[in-house]
């Protein structure tokens, strides 16, 4: 005669189902907060001194401070596809966007899905070269590269750090 536990067994396999799925979060997780991370490196820093007379008439037309920073930190993350003006400024507004990201990614649910964007009013002229920081790549096209080229590696690291 054989005899089962099914009690135990169905205990055990819903404690490895909680660990999986905690993994494929942080894969999930780990790729936005990568894809994010990129775009904010790939996003011209921008230069008020240099460019003081452009920043005194983005300030006009579009309200915003004269200080670099703006398009960097106005990338987010979300499920719900609904981006604000985000109005972070300075040397460290690609920082403090990148924490704002982890913070709105900290509960996410399998299977929604994970929007990155950037509501800059002028990010479309950057993606378009409109700087020469982009180097004429624009700001998706390097960002791309970088994220595929770490793609096989961090989610494999990923998962096995969930």
């Amino acid at each position: 005669m054989i005899t089962s536990n099914s009690t135990a067994f169905a205990k055990s396999f819903e404690a490895v189902q909680k660990q999986i799925e905690q993994k494929l979060k942080n894969v999930v997780r780990g790729f936005a907060y990568k894809v994010t991370y990129e775009a904010i490196q790939h996003t011209p820093l921008g230069n008020s001194e240099q460019y003081f007379k452009m920043y005194e008439r983005r300030q006009t037309l579009l309200g915003l401070n004269p200080e670099e920073g703006f398009a960097r930190g106005s990338w987010q993350a979300n499920q719900s596809g609904q981006f604000t003006i985000q109005s972070i400024y300075g040397v460290s507004s690609g920082s403090e966007a990148y924490s704002v990201v982890k913070t709105s990614l900290g509960n996410i649910t399998l299977g929604e899905t994970i929007y990155i964007g950037n509501r800059g009013p002028y990010i479309k002229l950057l993606e378009a070269n409109h700087s020469p920081q982009t180097d004429n790549l624009g700001i998706m096209k390097p960002t791309q590269a970088a994220v595929m080229a770490s793609y096989a590696i961090d989610i494999q690291k990923l998962y096995q750090g969930g």
